[in-house]
């Protein structure tokens, strides 16, 4: 399966939110040594150019190929797969990131799935951190079902339980809207007042998606186990 509606042009990109992503990334990383990088499905490549505007080494993993080369022709370093499999790697980073990932495997074994090759991934370097963004279901509401390849129904209580008996430490757990962690809810509630009748189609639909809340959990596999 291709996937690549939102790829051609079908859905508001405006500037502004590379800004907003930008200040979402540096809070995500506070806080931690991370240096260097592996995105598992970069996409558009937002928190690719983060990385490299930044300094920190990025290297990417992306089974759609169109997005796949796009990166490569900007000079980034991007691996083919598909998920949840991973291909071996040579390079050693400090952290997986997986952004708007899990929620697209096709059911709980294939998430488990994902988990355990991330843990694979990880273990074979030097990595201390898996990164994961995703829709909460129990904040974004039908909002959630506006991507028909969301197989895999996420919330931020089920991903630390999956997390938990894989045998990961959560690190740090939360929601966001846009790039705002505090108030992310009222700020969400907010965006749900756009409306068709008020705003142009594309607008409307850019900002109910971009102000929905999500969730985040940074986690790690504790060597030895």
């Amino acid at each position: 399966m291709r996937s690549d509606f939102y790829i051609k042009n079908l859905v508001l990109r405006p500037r502004a939110m590379q800004f907003s992503r930008n200040i979402l990334y540096r809070k995500l990383l506070h806080g931690t040594d991370i240096r260097s990088i592996c995105e598992i499905g970069p996409g558009f490549g937002e928190f690719a150019h983060y990385c490299r505007n930044k300094g920190i080494r990025w290297i990417g993993i992306e089974p759609n190929d169109s997005l796949r080369s796009s990166l490569i022709e900007e000079g980034f370093e991007v691996h083919p797969a598909v998920l949840p499999e991973m291909p071996l790697l040579n390079a050693s980073f400090d952290a997986l990131f997986a952004a708007h990932v899990i929620e697209h495997m096709e059911g709980l074994s294939q998430a488990l799935r994902f988990l355990e090759t991330c843990k694979q991934l990880l273990l074979r370097g030097d990595a201390k951190y898996l990164v994961l963004l995703y829709p909460d279901i129990l904040r974004c509401g039908h909002l959630f079902w506006h991507d028909y390849t969301h197989s895999f129904v996420t919330s931020r209580g089920r991903i630390e339980q999956m997390l938990h008996d894989e045998g990961w430490e959560i690190c740090r757990s939360g929601h966001y809207a846009a790039c705002f962690f505090r108030c992310s809810g009222l700020i969400s509630r907010m965006g749900a007042l756009a409306s068709r009748a008020v705003f142009p189609r594309r607008l409307s639909e850019f900002l109910r998606l971009s102000i929905q809340q999500h969730g985040f959990t940074i986690a790690k596999y504790p060597r030895g186990r």
